[in-house]
């Protein structure tokens, strides 16, 4: 699998059709616009919903858009999220998707698509890396896990091959006693095959990534790739588990 570059998501030169307006000319219909708003004089309540609410924001904006044959374009970074899921044969949408507030250090963004499920993606897991290896029956069989989304949306989280350097050493214990956000087992195994898709290598070569799901047990699921077997793993570790290479990672989304 070749390596993603990113550069096939810079957009093409326009042509002589297609010169981008000037930036008086998107001042003034801009302008237009917000007066058009003024004099309909909405609601202090409407007003605060479309503030508040993005993905109310969103539709309102798309809604003036079209009026004005034109379209809302996705973020860059959702288009790349999903050719990576299109490498792996995974199809997703990203028109209503938005991307969370990044906190300091969480660079990195990652569709995580509601119809597949734990099994779903062990299975891509064990069918793009060549072998996968789980201790338990049903990854699905979750007891617990952190409150996340109904639908498919986008995650944030800390860039690096390893559990983030700033929680290593933690248990899950002590990462739900800090009401640390940290991802479920899904939301890994999401972000691992997106980071083979892009680059062909492994997350956790050297300590395993505590996720933030447990098992019918009680234990907390827990996942690496084991460069000496070649193979990706998922196992069970005891809630109050702390290893220096091992830790959560940190997550938020929308």
């Amino acid at each position: 699998m070749a390596k993603a570059t990113g550069t096939d998501l810079k957009p093409k030169p326009a042509t002589p059709q297609e010169k981008p307006g000037t930036p008086e000319q998107y001042a003034n219909l801009t302008g237009e616009i917000a007066v058009a708003i003024a004099k309909a004089k909405p609601s202090f309540a409407l007003m605060q919903k479309l503030l508040g609410r993005k993905k109310a924001t969103r539709s309102a904006v798309a809604q003036v858009l079209a009026a004005l044959e034109m379209k809302l374009q996705p973020d860059p970074r959702l288009l790349h999220s999903q050719k990576l899921w299109a490498k792996l044969g995974v199809a997703v949408e990203v028109e209503e998707l938005e991307i969370p507030e990044l906190p300091n250090g969480l660079t990195e963004v990652a569709i995580i698509p509601q119809h597949l499920s734990n099994e779903e993606l062990f299975a891509l897991c064990k069918k793009h890396y060549g072998d996968a290896c789980k201790y338990y029956g049903n990854l699905d069989d979750v007891k617990e896990e952190q409150v996340r989304p109904e639908c498919t949306y986008v995650l944030g989280y800390r860039d690096g091959k390893e559990p983030d350097a700033v929680h290593l050493g933690k248990s899950y214990d002590v990462a739900m006693e800090e009401k640390l956000t940290f991802m479920t087992l899904r939301e890994y195994q999401s972000v691992a095959l997106l980071h083979f898709a892009a680059t062909t290598g492994h997350l956790d070569e050297k300590g395993w990534t505590i996720t933030s799901s447990l098992d019918s047990g009680g234990y907390a699921l827990i996942a690496r790739w084991r460069p000496s077997a070649r193979e990706f793993r998922v196992d069970g570790g005891a809630r109050y588990g702390r290893y220096p290479l091992d830790g959560p990672r940190q997550a938020v989304f929308a």
